[in-house]
């Protein structure tokens, strides 16, 4: 296949991508025999597992079940509901509470003789060879020429060959969707711009217009929350329609039950003729039953969708809209393999922009989350200065001083915890607190607790903030608050120095998890940080990319008294 191409190609591309999944899996099989291999120590100092772990206090008799609560000491990981005790072998489903390093899970009555798990490690890959296969059918078809712009699969053909979509760029988010016939669309929505309530209206509108709609994402989770906003868009349009979210057995965290959708563990079930709107991961829509079902797949969160995965899922439908922001949590591959095969679907697209021109999709330019001073910052950082406020952020204020605050704290040796910050941050949140707050309909009010929201990007440094600021204010990492939003936001880095960053510059500084981190905040954003850590000797281009957003904040923001009192 890659006879007589050149690098860039689509067939170049094509080829490479038809062994992403194949490299992508063994890098996480690699994985997945190491940690096995993980011994005492070694379990908390890996970043994907959790190790430490001791019985909190005796397990709860729940029916036929024992609930269990264990604790574990400041660490990072990636373990979340499915994991895997190593030295048994045997699986478990838990929450994870980093905030006060508590881990609970229920298991038989029959098994409180066995012991219990001193470390918890990823499960294993999961299978995903409906989507290697359904990437080789799209391949094999368009190597033989049977998939073109005007063939079975002409939106897939126009996304791999980066073809100008064939859509009415000019309309409204929902109309441009309508106007799609074999082609994609690309909705490009920067924080607080609406593209989820923009993509539920696009979907009632197709629904309206007798099109089956598919909605797909990297994970349950953002499936559900599209889902629930499609609903809230078709109570308030006294629109109904039928439904359905394919689930797992056993797993209540990929159930949707709703006023117009339900879930079912069988993807037999999905295929119901009567059903207006079928949901699911890629493991539904890579099957080969389901090719051509759908009328429109909605892929929500696409700037964390792997292109492959689009290759993959993008059989199941004549039209593509493709919701997300390739500037704010980005899609992670593991595998080696070439920077292009590795690429999000929105990355593909825009090649080298930052934006999406007006001839290759809807830039979502107003946001109605920053006040004037943060979305000035946000968009000539990440958006090419085309991002605006829309007119109620600026009525938005809170008394202590809107826009953006630097707070230097002077400390040295940190790597992922930071006592010196954790106290300077309890210390700035107290001293907004009682403050004015003025929200978008011109009321005002004390700031509470609950309007402040701290952003740090180690699990460590979440369990440091706990113990210091107040319960009711939400601290975590960045993942866990994309989407949501406060009247003032308090970011933590943490690390005392780009060499003591436990995984280096490119994780502290990465310019996707800045940009979310403070573009969380509708009137004010602090960052707390040592002054070190910006004077960092960037060895490359990329870093030098990476810190420039990070200094840009500093130089824009007015400094604050750091708080360092030990």
């Amino acid at each position: 296949m890659l006879e007589g191409t050149a690098e860039g190609d689509p067939r170049w591309l094509l080829a490479h991508l038809l062994y992403y999944h194949r490299r992508e899996a063994k890098s996480q099989w690699w994985e997945w025999f190491h940690h096995n291999s993980l011994v005492g120590e070694e379990f908390l100092e890996d970043d994907d597992t959790i190790g430490g772990i001791e019985l909190e206090r005796e397990p709860e008799l729940d029916k036929q079940s024992l609930g269990y609560t264990l604790t574990f000491p400041p660490q990072e990981h990636k373990i979340r509901g499915e994991c895997v005790d190593p030295a048994s072998g045997k699986g478990y489903h838990v929450r994870v509470d980093d905030e006060r390093g508590l881990i609970t899970f229920r298991r038989s009555r029959k098994r409180v003789d066995e012991p219990l798990p001193s470390a918890f490690i990823p499960p294993q890959p999961l299978s995903d060879w409906k989507q290697r296969d359904a990437v080789a059918r799209f391949a094999r078809a368009y190597v033989a020429g049977g998939v073109s712009p005007v063939g079975s699969e002409p939106a897939l053909v126009e996304v791999l060959e980066r073809r100008p979509p064939r859509a009415r760029l000019d309309l409204a988010v929902p109309e441009a969707a309508l106007s799609l016939d074999g082609s994609y669309l690309f909705v490009q929505g920067p924080p607080g711009s609406g593209k989820t309530w923009q993509g539920a209206k696009a979907a009632i509108a197709l629904m309206r217009a007798g099109r089956r709609v598919g909605v797909t994402s990297l994970s349950h989770k953002a499936i559900g929350k599209l889902l629930e906003e499609i609903e809230r868009e078709a109570r308030e349009q006294g629109f109904r329609f039928r439904g359905r979210k394919k689930s797992t057995d056993g797993n209540e965290e990929t159930r949707f039950e709703g006023d117009f959708v339900d879930s079912s563990d069988s993807w037999q079930d999905l295929l119901d003729p009567e059903l207006q709107l079928v949901a699911g991961t890629a493991w539904l829509f890579a099957r080969s039953e389901l090719r051509g079902f759908l009328d429109t797949l909605i892929v929500d969160e696409a700037g964390q969708v792997s292109l492959a995965d689009v290759l993959a899922v993008g059989g199941a439908a004549r039209n593509l809209v493709f919701l997300g922001d390739p500037n704010q949590l980005p899609q992670v591959s593991q595998g080696a393999q070439p920077a292009a095969a590795k690429a999000s679907v929105l990355q593909h697209l825009l090649g080298e922009e930052t934006t999406v021109p007006p001839d290759r999709g809807i830039f979502l330019e107003r946001t109605w989350r920053l006040r004037p001073e943060l979305s000035a910052f946000t968009s000539e950082a990440y958006y090419a200065g085309r991002l605006e406020c829309a007119e109620p952020c600026e009525s938005r204020s809170v008394a202590a001083g809107n826009g953006l605050v630097f707070r230097s704290v002077e400390h040295a040796g940190n790597g992922q915890l930071s006592w010196e910050e954790a106290r300077a941050v309890a210390e700035a949140i107290e001293a907004l607190l009682g403050t004015e707050y003025t929200n978008e309909k011109g009321v005002r009010r004390p700031l509470t607790e609950r309007d402040v929201l701290v952003v740090t990007p180690y699990n460590a440094q979440v369990r440091a903030l706990r113990s210091t600021v107040t319960a009711a204010v939400r601290v975590g990492t960045v993942d866990k608050f994309q989407g949501q939003e406060a009247p003032v936001v308090l970011v933590s880095l943490a690390s005392s120095s780009g060499e003591d960053a436990p995984r280096g510059i490119a994780f502290v500084f990465n310019s996707n998890r800045i940009n979310v981190a403070t573009s969380r905040a509708q009137c004010r954003v602090e960052l707390i940080c040592s002054p070190q850590l910006l004077d960092v000797d960037c060895k490359t281009v990329e870093q030098m990319r990476l810190a420039n957003a990070l200094c840009r904040f500093v130089e824009l923001a007015r400094m604050e008294d750091g708080g360092t009192r030990t």
